[in-house]
């Protein structure tokens, strides 16, 4: 027998504030939103989704327990957003901003996170990209992994140069950023494991910024990209 069950739907005129206590509160008031639950999936659409991300300076692990770069969430059901506009992420710590322009995300829960994002645009105070796709599985019983991970971009990535290793850990996740440990100031960057991972060729650009008359920018054309069980990046 066919059964017709109903969906959930729900749409929301304004949402003047959110805030989920040390996570994020809402930066400016989100207008127009829709919410649907059908076929496990939550599907929220938003016309754009401003938001502070709240952490505290103080929060650093143990000496003997790094804290991970990725860990898989714990999802209630699959996820899809699709924020129509801007999407803007800023850390309440140093002020960084993060942008993300007409920006969809689905996320499958099933028994691992299965993350798949595209975007029009992304940029920050060192990099920006444009017209990406990028997907891969999150494991639950591992952390700093990312199996098949695939990405591609049909624009050009613009990036900064002169920035050391630390900023740039810190433009990309701006709510982990803590106080550096004086007993092991040299200690080694987090490793990330790519098992498998397929990067599409890329365009890259590279420039000083500067106003300095005849420094020029940096072209370059990174080939394709296959890697194998081992494949980590720092």
């Amino acid at each position: 027998f066919l059964t017709a069950r109903p969906v959930p739907k729900m749409t929301i005129g304004i949402i003047e504030s959110l805030q989920i206590k040390g996570t994020f509160l809402l930066a400016t008031p989100i207008e127009s939103s829709e919410y649907k639950y059908e076929g496990k999936t939550l599907s929220v659409s938003l016309d754009s989704f401003d938001i502070v991300l709240l952490g505290k300076e103080d929060e650093a692990p143990a000496d003997d327990e790094p804290k991970p770069l990725v860990k898989a969430p714990y999802l209630p059901c699959n996820i899809a957003l699709d924020v129509h506009k801007d999407l803007k992420i800023k850390s309440s710590l140093d002020g960084s901003m993060m942008k993300f322009t007409c920006i969809q995300l689905y996320a499958l829960a099933d028994g691992e996170t299965k993350i798949a994002v595209q975007f029009q645009k992304f940029q920050n105070h060192l990099v920006s990209l444009s017209k990406v796709n990028m997907a891969g599985t999150i494991p639950h019983n591992k952390v700093d992994v990312i199996e098949d991970f695939v990405f591609s971009s049909d624009g050009t990535i613009d990036i900064v140069r002169g920035h050391s290793t630390n900023e740039w850990a810190d433009a990309f996740r701006p709510a982990s950023r803590q106080k550096i440990n004086k007993k092991a100031p040299d200690s080694s960057p987090t490793t990330v494991r790519l098992p498998n991972c397929n990067i599409a060729q890329i365009k890259v650009v590279i420039r000083l910024d500067t106003t300095l008359v005849g420094v020029n920018d940096t072209k370059l054309a990174i080939k394709p990209y296959k890697g194998n069980p081992e494949t980590t990046i720092h």
